[in-house]
């Protein structure tokens, strides 16, 4: 295996650095030891419920500018791997 690449959303409990740090220890002895691990960072998209404004953020607290927090979560809760590249 040469690489993973992952979708990881803003509001997953998961820090992309941190899965970078930690990618050779956690895969090694695995069929994927040595593979490189890309990763897409996602930002959260929602509605607001209250005004209809659609709001993008890397903030995990999703707040509108209006200040509700009643808001429709569209993206950002993404863990994914997306592709894997074999060899």
């Amino acid at each position: 295996m040469h690489s993973v690449r992952m979708r990881v959303g803003a509001l997953t409990a998961v820090v992309p650095a941190a899965m970078r740090f930690c990618w050779a220890l956690a895969v090694e002895g695995t069929v994927a030891d040595g593979a490189r691990l890309d990763i897409e960072e996602r930002p959260a998209a929602a509605r607001c419920r209250t005004c209809g404004t659609e709001i993008t953020t890397t903030d995990p607290i999703l707040l509108c500018v209006c200040g509700s927090a009643d808001l429709d979560v569209t993206a950002g809760r993404e863990l994914e791997i997306v592709s894997m590249e074999v060899g």
